[in-house]
């Protein structure tokens, strides 16, 4: 445990707990803590929490509530919070970061392209990090940033986490914001992901696999009617099309983007919507560590691992999420690979998931 001001104060007295570690994400954690013991009354509500798994730094954060419950003579307390990536999601993103936040008239929107890490870094130092204004600062320095394939950001009065998220997650990055002791700030990291399909492998023969289910659903836009700048009969109008589905499904959906006029941005406007409303195809794989793959060890978030079903199908792709809970009886961990349900808006290739689909059911109708 950790003041405010990062200074180590000792090791909380912990008897179990969890944590939920999503990529792109905010961690979340709760410990059950030993109430009578004399280093948890020397914690105090604003300071901070690092938790470790073989060896390995997990997350770092604060807590966000505290439940003390006594019973038989015996207290404990119940601490629950959010990893230091709550940062990003507790700020918007300013048009112009250096004014205040009622001060945003100059600049529409934080509009930037260049390569997404780049990005991603340039956004969270401008809007919580070293260079963001004193009222919205947060003891964070910049660290490593891989820069990964290009990518641009049109953004104004969102959350800076589903910015990053949307970056990080098309340009194939994982970002996090863990504490270092040494330096007394948490860093921020953009790094790419690790290719272990070989090295990482899970099956139902070696104890890797929980459960897995396929997802199918229609899209939801086919044509978009964009509409840039002027007033009514005068106003840029831009007429996209996509989205062709097996379905029969068909929809027109209008857009207002009245801040542009640009046809290369009224057309990127139009795609974007298309692609969200795209035609999703989703596996969901619960997996479990096994005695020579460990989470945290051996992979983390972000890392490409390969699953075999017991049908014989195998499915390669990147860890999402992971819940690793302590207890009297040990340690569980569950890792979620491939799109979960809290990450719709990153759907897997649609004929990709419909090919292996039609593979299992073909093997379970053997």
């Amino acid at each position: 445990m950790f003041t405010h001001d990062y200074v180590k104060r000792g090791v909380l007295p912990v008897i179990g707990g969890s944590c939920k570690l999503r990529r792109n994400g905010v961690h979340t954690f709760s410990l059950t803590v030993d109430g009578g013991s004399a280093l948890w009354q020397r914690f105090d509500k604003d300071w901070r929490v690092t938790i470790h798994d073989e060896g390995e730094r997990l997350l770092s954060g604060v807590p966000l509530k505290i439940v003390e419950t006594a019973e038989g003579g015996v207290v404990t307390s119940e601490l629950t919070g959010e990893s230091d990536m709550t940062w990003l999601k507790d700020m918007i993103t300013l048009p112009d970061p250096s004014k205040a936040a009622n001060d945003q008239g100059g600049e529409a929107y934080w509009n930037r392209k260049g390569a997404a890490g780049v990005l991603i870094r340039d956004l969270v130092n401008a809007n919580v990090g070293p260079s963001a204004r004193s009222e919205y600062r947060r003891p964070l320095v910049i660290g490593d940033v891989a820069n990964g394939p290009d990518g641009t950001i049109n953004s104004r009065f969102k959350p800076v986490l589903d910015e990053v998220a949307v970056l990080a997650e098309t340009a194939g990055l994982t970002v996090d914001i863990v504490q270092d002791d040494n330096l007394k700030r948490s860093v921020l990291t953009v790094v790419e992901g690790r290719d272990f399909a070989r090295r990482v492998r899970l099956s139902h023969g070696n104890g890797g696999i929980e459960s897995h289910s396929f997802t199918l659903e229609a899209p939801t836009v086919t044509s978009v009617l964009v509409a840039g700048q002027g007033e009514g009969s005068e106003r840029t109008l831009k007429l996209s099309h996509g989205n062709e589905n097996s379905w029969g499904f068909r929809s027109l959906q209008f857009q207002d983007r009245r801040d542009t006029d640009d046809q290369k941005e009224l057309d990127a406007a139009g795609t974007d919507t298309l692609t969200e409303g795209q035609e999703r195809a989703s596996v969901s794989l619960t997996v479990n560590d096994t005695p020579g793959r460990m989470f945290g060890r051996d992979y983390w978030l972000g890392d490409t691992v390969t699953v075999q079903l017991s049908t014989g199908v195998n499915i390669t792709d990147t860890v999402q999420m992971a819940e690793v809970s302590w207890d009297e009886n040990g340690r569980t961990v569950k890792v979620q690979v491939g799109p979960t349900a809290e990450d719709e808006d990153q759907p897997r290739d649609v004929k990709e998931i419909n090919k292996l689909w039609k593979a299992v059911r073909g093997l379970q109708t053997r």
